[in-house]
């Protein structure tokens, strides 16, 4: 046993340290002494450090995780459908810090398991057919932004959604007509981003069709559909 496993001795300790400046305590869990980095921080503690330090900590968590895992699960199932905004900038923020290593270990995840990827994806479009179809068009604006290495903010379908509904687009916003396409507002081909304030709902014969966006100079195409806009779609010279 520890000389510093008795609680009045190892605070005799630990404030003894304080006194000498020396940046290290006692565990109260394993006893050991260790320096403060060792320790997550507490403002409300003499020295500024938790009780018990990281390793120890940690071993309790997932102690407690494996003795209530349900009730874990439904815990944060429940806080993250009570703040969708806050998980879902945070996952953007954490996707961006570490952009390369997340795209490295899908792409090695994939390679490992094509088959069963396709089969999955294969059976949730068969399922949601709805969701696929909407989807299949943002994953197109996206693929071709990135083709093309345009800056890309990125946004997910039913935040698109939302801001179209705030802009009241609920059709092509060139020709009032169905929407069946999404497209780039200002083009990629000349310098526009991939991003809500540059995406549009489409139809097909103004995105893609004879004499629409793409069958001529796109510039020309905007300035005749938004003449108010002309000036500031002149290209370059």
């Amino acid at each position: 046993m520890s000389p510093l496993a008795g609680r009045a001795v190892r605070m005799r300790f630990n404030k003894a340290m304080r006194e000498r400046d020396v940046p290290a305590k006692a565990c109260g869990k394993c006893f050991a002494v260790k320096g403060h980095e060792a320790f997550s921080t507490d403002t409300g503690k003499s020295d500024g450090r938790k009780t018990v330090c990281r390793d120890c900590a940690s071993a309790a968590c997932r102690s407690w995780y494996a003795d209530n895992k349900d009730h874990a699960c439904w815990t944060s199932r429940r806080w993250d459908t009570a703040n969708r905004d806050r998980v879902s900038e945070r996952k953007r923020s954490k996707h961006a810090r570490n952009r390369e290593s997340d795209n490295a270990r899908s792409r090695q995840w994939y390679a490992s398991n094509r088959n069963r990827s396709i089969a999955g994806s294969k059976a949730w479009r068969e399922a949601n057919p709805d969701w696929a179809r909407a989807n299949s068009r943002v994953a197109s604006a996206l693929r071709r932004a990135r083709k093309a290495a345009a800056t890309v903010i990125p946004f997910t379908h039913a935040e698109m959604l939302a801001d179209w509904e705030e802009h009241d687009l609920y059709g092509c916003a060139f020709c009032g007509g169905p929407y069946e396409d999404i497209e780039h507002l200002v083009p990629i081909s000349k310098g526009g981003e991939h991003s809500l304030a540059n995406i549009v709902p489409s139809c097909i014969d103004c995105n893609r069709g004879v004499g629409g966006k793409h069958a001529r100079d796109p510039w020309e195409w905007l300035a005749e559909r938004f003449p108010n806009l002309a000036p500031l779609l002149t290209p370059e010279s």
